[in-house]
């Protein structure tokens, strides 16, 4: 019980905050995620929000040893 309400402040606590530090205290510090895969989260929120606003990424946009940590990232939680 108190571990669900202690989950509960912390939650309301980071949705309180602007979405990229929600984002980077979910993913490293809830989820639990390195600090690599941090970097790879939020530059992949960069392309998303460039994608929204230019309505492409191209493929030169996305670096090619981030792109296979990318995937093999989403591997590893796929399988997880």
């Amino acid at each position: 019980m108190l571990a669900a309400e202690t989950r509960a402040v912390v939650d309301r606590a980071i949705a309180q905050l602007p979405a990229p530090q929600a984002v980077v205290i979910t993913i490293r510090d809830v989820e639990g995620f390195g600090a690599q895969e941090v970097c790879n989260v939020t530059y992949l929120e960069q392309m998303r929000r460039t994608v929204e606003a230019a309505g492409r990424l191209r493929e030169e946009d996305l670096d090619p040893e981030l792109q296979d940590a990318l995937i093999e990232a989403f591997r590893d939680w796929r399988s997880g």
